[in-house]
């Protein structure tokens, strides 16, 4: 009985001197910074960052960035941006297991396709980067479960043709 009551005191003990390390670290949570991961466009004209709060979409104008668009249609942490090189396209890669892809035109990003990335019916992982190709004929998605997705970009059509 002594020994449970001494247990339950340390036990105590150390939850109240965790609780303002705790506090500070929600506090710091709060403050944290929105982007982590960063792309320009092909013609430096967007910057696109992305992190816990969405992507938010930057346009340059005289030589300042200006916030013009934040994009929250994924529902967790955006882990990766990516323009095509002909700048058509922006993808985006999250922990909710979505790649998004927009189609940008005139300041305006429009989402045109979401895709669910799985490896089977029950298996589920994040994605942790999206990258086109040079010549923007390719799309490859890459997750948390060692595998690379690649689609085929096609006049706005995005159809998956491998998994490595």
């Amino acid at each position: 009985m002594k020994k449970s009551i001494l247990f339950f005191s340390i036990l105590l003990l150390t939850v109240i001197n965790a609780m303002p390390q705790a506090l500070q670290t929600k506090i710091a949570a709060d403050l944290r910074p929105a982007s982590k991961y960063v792309t320009f466009s092909p013609d430096g004209k967007y910057m696109a960052t992305a992190g816990w709060q969405g992507v938010r979409i930057y346009e340059f104008n005289s030589g300042k960035p200006v916030l013009i668009k934040t994009l929250k249609d994924q529902s967790d942490v955006v882990r990766s941006v990516s323009f095509s090189p002909d700048g058509k396209y922006l993808a985006t890669g999250s922990y909710d297991k979505t790649v998004n892809i927009y189609s940008v035109s005139g300041g305006s990003f429009s989402l045109i396709k979401t895709q669910h990335y799985y490896q089977s019916l029950y298996t589920l992982w994040p994605v942790n980067s999206v990258s086109f190709s040079p010549d923007g004929k390719y799309l490859a998605t890459g997750s948390d479960d060692n595998t690379v997705n690649i689609y085929s970009v096609s006049g706005g059509s995005f159809s998956h043709i491998k998994t490595l």
